[in-house]
């Protein structure tokens, strides 16, 4: 993004304050998040839930200030579309619609832009007067009259309030493909475990030149969750005790929680218990469905890493959604509010940071398996249900029974019936007060 660009965005947040729909604080945290995307400042600050998309239509459609236009009835003139290059017309999200005397009408996405009228006054000749139209809809009237071959002359038109929907979600996956890449000792670890050469001691040698990791690392071998009878003080005890698959299942995780923790608002105690109740219910699920489920560990611990991204990228959205749903509710109050689900930001995360193929069709399709590729399909069935199950157990007592009815063709691809699932629940923690990630 130019310089003028960035002075462009800059007088729209300035303007977004004067009308009371931001603080000068959203504004600079915005600003600050854009540098790192080429979104514009109005779509960053929608993803941040700064600004309200309702409040913001509202604003763009007062009398005083953008009428919109109804691209679905749009005839364009062939003479009016040549005024403005292609080139152009894409880069800044604009479609000129028709001129009378010296004024062109203009499409917008923004027409808050004044740097973007300005540059085309000077560049047409014309006074410009904008109105608002959807990116969606600009974006299919853009194919239809500079492609028109590739045009159904149709276009797939939607409401505004659903195209902010959209681009708010763009926003989101383009934040998370900004964040910065894991610590080296992922990598190295995970190196190690692919090539089978790494012995407890060199992964441990690996592990303790990282504090932070090499602390949560000892941590986890000494907790309730793993319930070793000996203390564990070197790295390289707890690798061999936990073995190179749970070695990197820990690591991985721990740096997750040092990249992605730090909202006040958010239990995270409650979500690293769920996720390694989830990850030891996946282990035991997998072991009574005698499957060679390797990488189960680390997909029960991080099935639901897509739930902190979005709490780490857009808190005052995902505040919003009910942190007691579950399953297809939460999906869809997710969708409804968001327009991104946690499965689909996790898995966006996964691609980010090159995890494992299992790992990444786990946190994707871990409610709905039967979308997964056949060759994970078990292994993503496994955690759907040990999902299923620790949910429960958060809202509920030990003893509670959890309704597995979700879990029918789950349960028939592994093999195993509810009666078999609910065996496992000896391995449920008597308490809560372990939380080894944190």
């Amino acid at each position: 993004m130019g310089s003028e660009e960035k002075i462009s965005e800059q007088k729209i947040g300035e303007l977004l304050i004067a009308a009371e729909l931001i603080t000068e604080a959203e504004l600079a945290e915005g600003l600050a998040l854009q540098r790192s995307s080429s979104d514009r400042i109005v779509n960053v600050l929608m993803s941040l839930g700064a600004l309200d998309s309702e409040e913001f239509l509202e604003f763009l459609s007062r009398p005083d200030s953008y009428p919109k236009i109804d691209m679905m009835s749009l005839k364009i003139d062939a003479g009016i579309i040549e005024l403005i290059p292609e080139e152009i017309a894409r880069a800044h999200e604009v479609i000129p619609v028709d001129c009378e005397e010296d004024i062109l009408m203009l499409g917008m996405v923004c027409p808050l832009d004044q740097e973007t009228i300005e540059m085309l006054v000077e560049k047409t000749g014309f006074a410009i007067r904008p109105f608002l139209c959807s990116s969606l809809d600009l974006h299919a009237c853009l194919d239809q009259h500079y492609c028109p071959e590739e045009g159904d002359g149709e276009g797939s038109l939607t409401n505004l309030g659903g195209v902010l929907k959209v681009t708010t979600a763009v926003t989101m996956i383009r934040h998370i493909e900004s964040l910065p890449a894991l610590p080296g000792t992922v990598q190295k670890v995970r190196e190690m475990l692919l090539s089978d050469t790494g012995s407890a001691a060199e992964v441990g040698e690996v592990i303790s030149r990282d504090p932070a990791i090499a602390a949560k690392m000892l941590k986890v071998a000494n907790s309730a969750a793993y319930g070793f009878m000996q203390k564990v003080d070197t790295v390289e005890l707890a690798v061999s005790l936990l073995g190179l698959l749970e070695t990197y299942s820990v690591v991985v995780t721990s740096a997750v929680v040092d990249m992605l923790g730090g909202n006040r608002d958010f239990n995270y105690a409650d979500f690293w218990m769920k996720s390694m109740l989830c990850a030891k219910l996946g282990k035991a699920i997998a072991q009574t469905a005698h499957v060679n489920a390797s990488g189960i560990v680390l997909s029960g611990l991080l099935h639901d890493i897509g739930r902190i991204a979005l709490v780490q990228l857009v808190p005052g959205n995902y505040g919003k959604v009910d942190s007691e749903l579950e399953g297809d509710e939460l999906v869809r109050a997710e969708e409804e509010l968001l327009g991104l689900t946690h499965t689909e930001a996790g898995f966006q995360l996964a691609l980010h940071w090159d995890f494992p193929d299992e790992l990444a069709e786990c946190i994707r399709f871990h409610h709905a398996p039967e979308l997964a590729r056949e060759q994970y399909r078990k292994s993503v069935a496994i955690i759907h249900i040990a999902d299923t199950v620790s949910h429960a157990h958060r809202f509920g007592s030990q003893n509670r029974i959890p309704d597995l009815g979700s879990c029918g063709d789950s349960l028939d691809l592994l093999g195993i019936s509810a009666n078999d699932v609910l065996d496992l629940f000896d391995i449920i923690p008597d308490s809560d007060s372990d939380s080894s990630f944190m």
